[in-house]
């Protein structure tokens, strides 16, 4: 299931003893939570009927993307790094690069709803793909000078779809690259993390 950082505070007054101050409740989100836009928090659980809570002052995080785990270096000892400097919402583009290649090398994307750590063409693979939530794109041919170490790079522009299901989930991508100087013939980028944020 997707989880969602959205915390809200309500307050709630006793009308017996009005002199007291209003109680305050944190309300943590397990579930798939996302704002309307009006205020309104609202969530879905599997198997439960949606629910909506009014939230005053309060909205979401925005959407972000975080670098962890350690790649695997290729030709001229440069470990391929995946990023992005845009901001994940639904909705919008945002352009997904990948540099530090050999030049006109074949890449794999991979791009799952799990992180893991699994040994691999001498490295570690950081995404969970034991299961079925995961997808693999292939990128025929790098830029650069084909064959020349650090030269490839691409860039992967994408549009989230708008749909606020998406909000509050979480995604992990990483990059393989045929590479004749990696240790196995692979080299491996870093783990790039999304968080997916609501709309501007």
């Amino acid at each position: 299931n997707w989880s969602s950082p959205a915390r809200a505070v309500t307050r709630s007054t006793n009308e017996r003893n009005a002199d007291r101050p209003p109680a305050e409740l944190e309300w943590v989100c397990p579930g798939v939570c996302w704002t309307s836009g009006t205020g309104v928090v609202r969530a879905t659980f599997p198997g439960k009927r949606p629910f909506a809570i009014a939230v005053t002052g309060g909205q979401l995080p925005h959407g972000s993307f975080k670098e962890y785990g350690e790649g695997l270096e290729g030709a001229a000892g440069l470990t391929p790094l995946l990023e992005s400097h845009d901001e994940p919402r639904i909705g919008e583009p945002l352009t997904i690069h990948l540099e530090d290649m050999v030049g006109g090398s074949l890449a794999y994307l991979f791009l799952g709803l799990g992180e893991d750590e699994v040994p691999l063409y001498g490295g570690d693979f950081h995404i969970d793909i034991s299961g079925a939530q995961f997808w693999m794109f292939r990128i025929f041919a790098t830029g650069g000078t084909p064959g020349l170490g650090g030269d490839g790079h691409v860039d992967l522009p994408v549009v989230l779809p708008n749909d606020p299901i998406l909000i509050g989930s979480e995604w992990y991508m990483e990059a393989l690259v045929i590479d004749s100087a990696a240790v196995q013939g692979v080299a491996f980028s870093n783990c790039l993390k999304m968080y997916v944020g609501d709309a501007p």
